[in-house]
């Protein structure tokens, strides 16, 4: 790999296609992806033959696509000029920790996917994850509990609002859904009250994923997927205006 870390040493949840992958993936394959999704929270998959590779099939045997604010499946993490100054996946700064979709009223995606097609060249661009279960159990008792009872307002990011889309929703930082909990955390798109609780958890995520992020620069055709309910996400900072990664959302089955 051209930097960060080499996934196939550091990541648990490698997963390297034994010939290339054309069209699709074989049973066997899948199976491996989701239990590495279940066990560790993401998986990487390396091998495909980008070329002919069917992206959205291979999402949507994962999970149901799901629609971006602007209503498109695919959406092109790239370089946007007009929201260069902007704190937007649409720059070349850094993103701090978060989950995504945090303003949607119901559930979040239950799955991020990000493809490769052009990496950043030189330093910086890598995708940064962390296990929020992990972060979850480090809590006391009480602590969960009130994370799951105290409610907070979620919206856009400034991004997504000059891009002429605003939504906002009332969650709870933790919350049971379908068995599983979800973990919702945006450290800049949440309306900050005084109630003791909402700034130490922000603040407490923040450091947590400063000490245990692993860094994934993504090689062109390769994909990244991880469980959005329950890892956390950021990204390095880079230089490179080239640097183009394409993203679905989905649902879980």
């Amino acid at each position: 790999m051209n930097g960060g870390i080499d996934v196939t040493q550091h990541l648990r949840s490698a997963v390297t296609i034994s010939r290339n992958a054309s069209t699709s993936l074989c049973s066997d394959e899948l199976d491996e992806i989701r239990t590495q999704l279940d066990k560790n929270g993401y998986s990487y998959i390396r091998g495909i033959s980008p070329g002919d590779f069917d992206y959205p099939s291979f999402a949507a045997r994962l999970g149901n696509p799901i629609p971006h604010h602007n209503g498109e499946l695919i959406w092109d993490v790239r370089l946007d000029p007009t929201i260069e100054s902007i704190y937007h996946a649409g720059n070349m700064g850094a993103l701090l920790p978060h989950t995504e979709a945090v303003e949607h009223p119901g559930p979040p995606p239950r799955y991020i996917m990000l493809w490769c097609v052009r990496e950043a060249r030189g330093r910086g661009g890598e995708t940064t994850l962390a296990d929020g279960y992990a972060w979850m159990k480090s809590l006391s008792e009480e602590t969960r509990r009130s994370l799951h009872s105290n409610r907070y307002t979620w919206k856009s990011s400034d991004g997504i609002i000059q891009s002429g889309y605003y939504s906002s929703a009332v969650h709870p930082i933790l919350e049971e859904f379908d068995g599983r909990h979800i973990l919702r955390y945006d450290y800049i798109d949440v309306e900050r009250e005084d109630d003791g609780l909402l700034d130490a958890a922000l603040e407490d995520v923040k450091e947590f994923f400063g000490e245990q992020q692993v860094a994934v620069k993504i090689e062109p055709g390769c994909i990244l997927v991880w469980d959005n309910w329950r890892m956390l996400h950021g990204r390095n900072a880079f230089s490179d205006p080239e640097r183009h990664l394409k993203r679905m959302l989905l649902s879980g089955r």
